[in-house]
């Protein structure tokens, strides 16, 4: 049997959500432009939402940290990879990035790589796609043509074990996500691995109302352990949306002119971060969507930064994302050469302060009801979870929680 080469997906994402001069035609007089999907789409994104809330309980009840992941990131970087997938590989990747088939991925992946960067002028939304080829190595024509015409995909060969395709490689994830995340490799990859395929996420943006930084004070955090720390909390009215549960509060900050927006969802004192995450489902998560219970709401809400570097292997293998890992692989739409995933790993790194939140990610894979209210102090000094998405479709682009700070 011929031995299987290996296969990098690399997913390189960055969220800044801070002031930006950046303007186009896009979000005019602070109004933000709306997605519109075909059914089709809304019955992927629908799923892959509800997968992302999954993704938030996986984790949450693994880390005992901080931690922030992107789930569109993931996706369409298993996108890239499932247009040279088919058989059951294709089928078990389809299934996780919640499509039917190949084509009803591709088209949604499209629809947002197009859309999403032009809702708001407020906020800069970069999405960014590479593929990066072994010396030796030879993708077949029709797999590059499908990723760069669904994808809007780059490709580049080179010795991907010599220092300058390090170097490459580390300058394209730091250019694509706004230089936070600076080093993807830390080394140059090992002989053997054949091909590299990389998202970029990059997302700027700005609070909708921003806290006034003369009334950021040191305030005491109280980390999951039960120890306290000193932070500097910032106040204001800046909340716009509320839910209060039995075990849990939820708000809603907008940014930029409300294109996006960070959901926090914070336990009953009292209550474990984890617990209540693992109670909060998808539905629980649409409906907080679609539900209107504003009011003004006065949030402490403490400055925070912090990376995240996670292998996804093990979560993708829970969701039913296992040949492509093993010689039983068929990637047969993408090279002659038999191919296998050898590592799914994300970096991200996020920083929230008064003007907004600001964050970045690489992931690299190796081939209700509530009640109505005028009124609410929500002041976040415990551990809570956050997740931030585009509002007109629900999409979910990054998730995490602050347990320690």
């Amino acid at each position: 049997m011929a031995m299987k080469t290996k296969l990098i997906l690399a997913m390189s994402l960055s969220l800044a959500l801070v002031s930006c001069s950046d303007s186009d035609d896009s979000g005019k007089n602070g109004v933000a432009d709306k997605i519109e999907l075909q059914p089709s789409q809304e019955l992927v994104i629908t799923s892959q939402n509800s997968k992302a809330i999954d993704m938030l309980g996986y984790f949450s009840a693994r880390r005992n940290d901080n931690f922030m992941l992107s789930p569109m990131s993931m996706n369409f970087a298993l996108g890239l990879a499932a247009n040279g997938a088919a058989g059951t590989t294709l089928n078990q990747i389809c299934t996780a990035t919640g499509a039917d088939n190949l084509q009803s991925l591709n088209d949604l992946s499209v629809k947002l790589i197009k859309d999403m960067p032009r809702l708001d002028r407020k906020v800069k939304m970069e999405i960014a796609n590479s593929i990066w080829l072994n010396d030796g190595f030879e993708a077949l024509p029709a797999y590059v043509n499908a990723v760069e015409e669904n994808y809007d995909a780059d490709s580049r060969t080179l010795d991907l074990s010599s220092t300058s395709a390090m170097n490459a490689i580390n300058n394209w994830c730091s250019k694509h996500t706004d230089k936070m995340i600076p080093q993807l490799l830390q080394e140059p990859l090992a002989p053997g691995m054949e091909m590299m395929i990389i998202n970029a996420l990059c997302f700027k943006g700005e609070w909708a109302v921003k806290f006034d930084k003369k009334n950021t004070k040191e305030d005491l955090f109280t980390n999951a352990d039960g120890s306290q720390s000193r932070v500097m909390m910032m106040n204001g009215a800046i909340g716009n949306k509320i839910k209060v549960a039995e075990k849990y509060s939820m708000f809603r900050m907008d940014y930029g002119a409300g294109a996006y927006s960070m959901t926090v969802i914070l336990p009953n004192a009292g209550e474990n971060l984890a617990d209540v995450i693992s109670s909060f489902s998808a539905s629980d998560f649409v409906a907080w969507q679609n539900s209107n219970n504003r009011g003004e709401i006065k949030v402490s809400f403490p400055r925070f930064e912090f990376d995240t570097n996670e292998i996804l292997n093990d979560y993708l293998q829970s969701q039913g994302v296992s040949e492509m890992f093993t010689s039983g692989a068929d990637f047969s739409g993408l090279s002659a050469s038999p191919v296998k995933v050898n590592k799914v790993k994300q970096v991200t790194r996020i920083e929230v302060d008064e003007d907004g939140t600001k964050a970045a990610a690489v992931t690299s894979t190796e081939f209700d009801s509530a009640m109505p209210v005028e009124s609410y102090e929500m002041v976040v000094n415990r551990p809570f979870a956050f997740i931030i998405a585009e509002q007109s479709t629900g999409a979910v682009i990054f998730l995490g929680q602050v347990k320690q700070l």
